[in-house]
């Protein structure tokens, strides 16, 4: 799409092939009736075919989350608390809340509808935030602080439940008996305001409330009812030797992170990789997880549908590091996912996801140059000389078996299958009513940002230093030597490790990122893994200190090598095969991201353990048959 939709909620304006229509109903997970207003006929479109009424791609109109202060960030948090009740609510059930809430914290309704609007349109955290840069100081004297404190602490934060009002005029009548001027009831009601949200619900409700409305989940997470409402991922390693497109000469086994909804057992994502896992690998995998994906069917050349998109409510991981980043947790924040880890000695945690990924892994073992999952099963197979698909065609194989065998075959535990599942979470199945199509997401490149590694440098007269090579802009030209008293000023900056000829610095004065790149432009393009291997061998030359001139030199030395060797060592040619993937993911992404539509909760198994054997673990199974596998492979 050009164009980007808001949302694809009833009543919603739009226009398909230049015509100005309103969406009337959800008919399926990619399709909606619309009403023409020209004519007044109803049709059966895709939202593919959907562009906003103004024909214009709509961003997202609120800072990114890291141009919040640390004031601002909290005080989004505790926006988005009291507005995630008010959300699912309708009618007179709204309205009622609306008007406690109200009375509770002290706002007027139309801040109320305000906050609301926000949340709808925008989605993200930052949306929330304050829209005044500065908190006015306190002006009320030391005495009447004192006074409005203590009767906040013994009356307002009691299992009494006093009402705010109740409290205005207790601080008034305090006040007066101490012939001090009563301050305004909107500044008493700011001071409620202020207090922490947990911290409220425990005094006046108890600490099981406070435990059970904010405190992360322990025990089994609740079961998923709706599509989108669990997810889960993981990543393993296939059991399959690929190619180098070049050579066509086997260079190992590549990995898998993917991602899959409890509630229909539908594929939300994957990302295939030659480089180990990160956090970045889950990134990029949450990312093709949450955005429309008909321009990747068509890239591979995969005919059929894959009609799954949308943002994480929860994502629930193990204690691997990979889940437990900053990175991860600030940008699950931006986006309204709830980060959990799965706790301790709880292996049903992960069950769904390791039980598909191991019957992937059964699937794989029926194709040429598999591994198998252990020496005795592979026997005297040659894995190695039977290897013959490239990374790119093992993607293309793994997509077709998602998109049009396992999500259409029949599972076990649902008795029907994903696809059927998930079509009636979206639009509803006469028992219950549908979700409705998630909204798209309306900055994929924000996204991207959100999910890109990060951390903080001062700006020196050379630039910015990161891994001991240097980026310089004349954007940069105001902060260099900035400082604070004494201590150097440090400002974030992200990089994609598939590409770091360029940083993005968030530049303070106008609260957004800009990119910066390498202060020597002639310097070629490389990733985070070849600049670790340059630095290591630089360092076995016993050289000192590690300076960019040498990384780089030790870099053309290593790729001469590469290229002399890349027919005779594996190594080699993995390593080559790996630049290549890296520089095209990049050129895809630039298609890919910029097409798409964008609430899940997500839980993540990493520990590392051994998918079951042929995909079958507890009542679940999944098994395709001879002739399935023959045909995808023949048609493949």
């Amino acid at each position: 799409m050009s164009s980007r939709m808001k949302t694809y909620r009833k009543g919603t304006s739009c226009r398909v092939a230049g015509r100005a229509c309103t969406i009337r109903q959800v008919v399926a997970a990619d399709r909606v009736l619309v009403r023409f207003k020209d004519t007044g006929d109803i049709e059966e479109v895709s939202v593919a075919a959907l562009c906003p009424l103004d024909d214009e791609s709509v961003a997202e109109a609120c800072r990114p989350v890291d141009a919040l202060t640390q004031a601002e960030f909290e005080e989004a948090q505790r926006r988005r608390d009291v507005v995630k009740e008010l959300i699912p609510l309708s009618g007179r059930a709204r309205g009622s809340r609306i008007r406690e809430i109200v009375e509770e914290i002290g706002v007027s309704k139309s801040t109320l509808y305000r906050w609301l609007r926000a949340a709808d349109e925008g989605g993200t955290l930052s949306a929330l935030a304050p829209q005044r840069a500065k908190v006015r100081k306190r002006r009320l004297s030391k005495k009447v602080e004192a006074i409005a404190s203590g009767v906040i602490e013994n009356a307002f934060l009691t299992m009494q439940k006093l009402k705010g009002s109740k409290v205005v005029d207790l601080v008034r009548m305090k006040c007066r008996a101490a012939h001090l001027k009563a301050p305004s009831e909107k500044t008493i009601r700011s001071r409620l305001n202020e207090v922490d949200a947990r911290r409220k619900t425990k005094m006046r409700e108890g600490r099981k409330a406070a435990r059970d409305r904010y405190d992360e989940v322990k025990g089994a997470f609740p079961g998923a009812e709706y599509p989108l409402d669990v997810v889960q991922i993981d990543h393993t390693p296939l059991d399959i030797e690929v190619v180098d497109d070049e050579h066509r000469l086997p260079i190992g086994r590549p990995w898998l992170t993917l991602a899959m909804d409890v509630c229909s057992r539908m594929v939300t994502g994957l990302y295939l990789s030659l480089d180990a896992p990160s956090a970045f690998s889950v990134g990029m995998c949450i990312r093709h997880s949450v955005l429309e994906k008909d321009a990747g069917l068509g890239r591979l050349g995969v005919a059929g549908q894959w009609p799954v998109w949308g943002m994480m409510k929860t994502l629930h991981a193990d204690n691997g590091k990979d889940f437990r980043s900053e990175l991860l947790r600030k940008a699950c924040e931006q986006h309204g996912v709830n980060l959990a880890w799965r706790p301790v000695r709880t292996p049903h945690y992960g069950g769904h996801i390791e039980r598909i990924l191991g019957t992937f892994a059964g699937e794989i073992h029926a194709l040429p140059g598999t591994t198998f999952s252990n020496v005795k099963e592979r026997g005297e197979y040659k894995s190695d000389q039977k290897a013959v698909m490239t990374l790119d065609e093992l993607e293309r194989w793994l997509t077709d078996l998602i998109v049009n065998v396992y999500h259409k075959k029949e599972h076990s535990a649902l008795k029907m299958p994903p696809l059927v599942r998930w079509q009636q979470g979206i639009v509803g199945d006469g028992k219950r009513k549908g979700i409705g199509l998630p909204d798209p997401i309306a900055n994929p490149e924000r996204l991207r940002l959100d999910f890109l590694p990060f951390t903080e440098r001062s700006v020196q007269r050379e630039g910015i230093a990161w891994d001991n090579v240097f980026y310089y802009a004349d954007v940069l030209r105001p902060w260099i030597n900035a400082r604070k008293g004494r201590t150097a000023v440090k400002f974030l900056v992200r990089r994609d490790p598939r590409d770091i000829s360029r940083i993005w610095f968030f530049d303070p004065k106008i609260g957004d990122y800009v990119v910066v790149p390498y202060r020597t432009l002639t310097r070629p393009s490389i990733s985070v893994w070849e600049l670790r291997a340059a630095t290591a061998r630089v360092k076995e030359q016993g050289r000192r200190e590690v300076d960019e001139d040498g990384i780089f030199e030790a870099l053309a030395r290593m790729q001469e090598i590469v290229e002399t060797a890349s027919k005779e060592t594996r190594k080699a040619r993995r390593a080559r095969q790996a630049g290549k993937q890296r520089a095209v993911s990049l050129a895809r992404e630039a298609k890919d991201g910029g097409t798409g539509p964008f609430e899940p909760r997500l839980v993540v198994d990493n520990d590392g353990s051994v998918p079951p054997k042929g995909g079958v673990s507890g009542d679940e199974r999944f098994e395709f048959s001879d002739e399935e596998l023959k045909d995808k492979w023949e048609r493949w």
